[in-house]
């Protein structure tokens, strides 16, 4: 699709937004407000984006402004083999005031003149007090009406809200997901998150969403920079990346997501997803000549829900997106997530297993094989609702991280220019306490 097309279709899905009459539309919820949500269903999220209220479509409402948030201390007690590299994480015990965050989003429904167009626009913040890392994480405009959701701004792409999986009911920090890769060192390589490699996570881009017929809906956004975000200037070239590392960066990022969502007689549903990501590659520096693969991968999910009880699973394949060209037989790895969690009244409680594993490849130039890298993470995880928007919670993870060897670990770090410290196997466990407060 040339640039001129894209921009005329851009322009005019716009004005088709504003022009069109209103009625049900979809909801946007990326995984950092899925993972959080309370899942005894009182309504109460960590990183809420309330839709409307419906009103009649004769009368106006707003803008008014809805403020909303959370944050949780956690308390850490782990223990790990390899603790002394990337500055070292080997005291045994932590405290963290983790995933806290304040949304400040003014939302507003036009008159009859635009047949109820329902509007808002959102800025989110972190409350992260670390050095250089308190900032605006989300900063958007959201049209909806009847013809579906067009967001535009600095906000989660759909592969990120669209996609289904475990991580909609784990509790805790989120189980093998959550908070406790805050304190173990990684093994060299090792895949160990669910997110597809070369999402433009934050960066500024446009997004559309379908209304949901028959339980399926689709949706599409564009980045055209994976490292642009909000009101920084145009860059012909790619910017280094923040951790001084040879990373390169993605460009004309396509996200494309399909899910289908349904609920049943007797307390039974399920949901279904299939997401998958393209974009081109751009190098941040020359690198022995080779340059990085273009961004191709996926993911799938699935989520089963009966009564109290929930199961679920995802499946991602990176290929091999953003990888150095300087190696062959090499990919960004495959990640497998399973779960089952069950609430009640109060209670919610939820086991998960995390598998990966990655081909590091062997370098062209030398013919050094790199071998592999796997991980495999079981985590263990309860809450308790003491009130509405506060709860505890209790959570036990153990890890495996393993590759074919430290030696081949240092090399493909040094081969690659890796930003981190080389390390080898890795395994431990970690006990996790904490609260949340959510509004």
């Amino acid at each position: 699709m040339s640039k001129f097309v894209r921009s005329v279709s851009v322009l005019a899905l716009s004005v088709a937004m504003v022009a069109a009459p209103a009625h049900a539309a979809p909801t946007t919820k990326d995984k950092r407000e899925q993972k959080t949500t309370d899942i005894k269903g009182d309504g109460i999220q960590v990183m809420g984006d309330s839709d409307i209220t419906a009103t009649p479509s004769d009368q106006s409402q707003g803008p008014g402004l809805e403020i909303s948030g959370g944050t949780s201390f956690n308390a850490y007690i782990f223990k790990q083999k390899q603790r002394e590299q990337n500055g070292g994480k080997g005291r045994g015990t932590h405290f963290g005031a983790d995933d806290s965050r304040i949304n400040f989003q003014v939302l507003g429904k036009a008159g009859p003149e635009l047949d109820g167009l329902e509007y808002s626009f959102l800025i989110g913040l972190t409350g992260n007090t670390e050095a250089g890392k308190t900032s605006v994480e989300e900063n958007r405009i959201k049209l909806k009406n009847r013809y579906g959701t067009l967001i535009g701004g600095v906000h989660r792409g759909v592969t990120d809200f669209m996609a289904v999986g475990p991580f909609a009911f784990y509790a805790g920090t989120g189980n093998v997901l959550g908070n406790y890769k805050s304190i173990v060192n990684e093994t060299t390589g090792v895949v160990i998150r669910d997110d597809l490699k070369g999402a433009p996570k934050d960066q500024t881009k446009i997004t559309y969403v379908t209304p949901r017929f028959f339980g399926i809906q689709a949706g599409y956004s564009y980045a055209p920079d994976g490292n642009q975000s909000g009101e920084a200037k145009l860059a012909s070239k790619a910017l280094a990346p923040k951790d001084g590392g040879m990373s390169p960066v993605g460009q004309n990022v396509h996200e494309l997501g399909l899910n289908f969502k349904k609920e049943f007689a007797n307390s039974f549903g399920i949901q279904l997803s299939a997401t998958s990501l393209f974009g081109n590659s751009k190098d941040t520096k020359a690198h022995y000549g080779a340059g990085y693969s273009d961004i191709a991968a996926y993911a799938l999910g699935l989520v089963i829900n009966y009564g109290g009880f929930s199961i679920g699973g995802e499946y991602l394949d990176n290929g091999r997106s953003l990888e150095w060209n300087g190696l062959t037989g090499n990919d960004s790895g495959r990640v497998f997530n399973v779960g089952v969690g069950y609430s009640y009244d109060r209670h919610a409680v939820s086991l998960g297993y995390l598998h990966s594993k990655r081909n590091l490849g062997r370098n062209k130039a030398t013919d050094f094989n790199y071998g592999t890298t796997k991980a495999n993470v079981g985590s263990l995880s309860y809450d308790y609702k003491l009130a509405k928007g506060l709860k505890l919670y209790a959570e036990g993870v153990a890890f495996q991280y393993k590759t074919s060897s430290t030696a081949q670990a240092t090399a493909w770090k040094e081969a690659t220019m890796a930003s981190k410290d080389a390390v080898g196997n890795n395994n431990g466990h970690a006990i996790m306490l904490g609260s949340a407060i959510s509004f």
